[in-house]
């Protein structure tokens, strides 16, 4: 736009100087046109002056030889005549002059407006030609935000205004792109929400009753929802005298993911009715999940037998939280032990098991990573510190499991108020009754 402005005020100072140099033109013709009629005047009224100074002279010198009075008064008619002469010539003169002026001021005045009124019309005709582009740019600039994606920019200039049209043109196409990526996305977005409510539903309907309660044990777990990283738990009867424990979550995203979850509860199954140890339990899910790894996520498992009768917990940690346990008297504490990798990455990885041996009351809580990644409002974590603060606080108005898993969630979710979990969430409680 800077060029155009500079080359609108180039033109009009332009137009502007040639007008005024020929009003100076013309003002200068009607100066030397009068000058030369004033002149030649003045020559009249000196060729007169001597002339009718001679005659007053010859006059004067017959009077003197003669010594006639009426000689004198014809000398003094004679001079009054030329006085009257001098007087009328001058008076032409000084006509002549004003009479110079009033052309010269009339003739500025009229090539002025003439001048004006040219520039003007100049000055209009060539902001037309600069306006037109620009009103055309916004019609069609109009047009495109209407939701014409296909319109292209038609402009016919080769300054500012057609470059300007050239990025928006590329401007529309990119948005236009654009557009149809994020249709395309959300298409995508809502085929696989919709697939992945499916295989949610799929997954939930394969997860045991929340709670169960018999005469050596009691168990109740809770599943909160996340966008991301789905979880599974289960309870596996593997015969009167030992029971499986096993709660996992999934790294991975989908649909995919969550039915390689599913397969990985499916596996620990099987593996477990055949009478596997834990560590076995997880080497051969691992070997099977990193076989058939379409989606290349990982698995956390935390996964444990305890021999109902003596009380031995047998368990592996594949890449999963510690658990959290409370004997009685005590407060809880995180058992510490062996920390192997996640399943579903590398075939035949050793994992290694862990044993401890529970007493009558004793409670164990196991959770994914979903609940000490909680997230409240400020971006702050929930952390594994304040789950096992609340446990103690929780153990001290209830006994059994359904309420301690209750309201050990009700506080994580207390704690995050309305924000959207990435991850899901579970909290397995177990308690021993010998």
């Amino acid at each position: 736009m800077k060029t155009i402005y500079r080359q609108i005020l180039a033109i009009t100072l332009v137009i502007v100087s040639v007008l005024y140099l020929c009003i100076i033109g013309v003002m200068i013709v009607e100066l030397t046109t009068h000058r030369d009629s004033v002149e030649e005047r003045v020559v009249r009224v000196r060729e007169n002056a001597d002339e009718q100074s001679k005659k007053i002279e010859e006059e004067l010198t017959n009077v003197i030889i003669n010594n006639n009075p009426n000689d004198l008064r014809e000398v003094e008619q004679v001079a009054n005549e030329f006085k009257d002469d001098i007087l009328k010539d001058t008076d032409d003169a000084i006509k002549g002059m004003e009479d110079l002026l009033r052309h010269l001021v009339i003739e500025a005045i009229i090539a002025a407006a003439i001048g004006l009124v040219l520039t003007l019309v100049l000055v209009f005709i060539l902001a037309r030609r600069i306006v037109r582009p620009i009103t055309q740019l916004i019609s069609q600039i109009d047009e495109i935000g209407g939701g014409n994606l296909d319109k292209e920019i038609k402009v016919d200039a080769k300054n500012e205004i057609g470059k300007l049209a050239e990025k928006f043109n590329k401007m529309s196409s990119d948005l236009k792109n654009h557009v149809e990526k994020v249709k395309k996305m959300a298409a995508d977005n809502e085929r696989m929400f919709a697939e992945y409510s499916v295989t949610q539903e799929m997954r939930n309907d394969l997860l045991p009753n929340n709670s169960i309660s018999t005469e050596h044990y009691q168990i109740c777990a809770k599943l909160r929802s996340g966008h991301n990283d789905a979880d599974i738990y289960n309870w596996i009867q593997i015969d009167d005298q030992h029971l499986a424990l096993l709660v996992a979550d999934s790294t991975g995203e989908g649909v995919l993911a969550m039915v390689q979850l599913m397969m990985t509860g499916a596996y620990i199954g099987v593996f477990s009715r055949m009478g596997y140890s834990p560590s076995r339990v997880i080497a051969e899910t691992n070997n099977q999940l990193s076989n058939n790894n379409a989606v290349n996520s990982s698995i956390s498992i935390i996964y444990a037998i305890i021999d109902l009768k003596s009380g031995q917990l047998t368990y592996v940690n594949a890449g999963s939280e510690p658990i959290l346990m409370k004997h009685t008297g005590e407060d809880f504490a995180f058992l510490s032990g062996n920390e192997d990798l996640p399943v579903g990455q590398m075939e035949n990885i050793p994992y290694r098991k862990n044993s401890i041996r529970l007493t009558q009351g004793d409670i164990l809580v196991f959770y994914t990573h979903g609940i000490p990644e909680s997230c409240d409002s400020k971006g702050n974590y929930y952390s594994r510190e304040a789950l096992a603060g609340t446990l103690d606080n929780v153990v001290k108005q209830y006994a059994d499991c359904e309420h301690i898993a209750e309201a050990l969630m009700n506080e994580v979710n207390e704690f995050t108020g309305d924000v959207e979990q990435v991850s899901e969430g579970t909290i397995l409680a177990f308690r021993y009754m010998g």
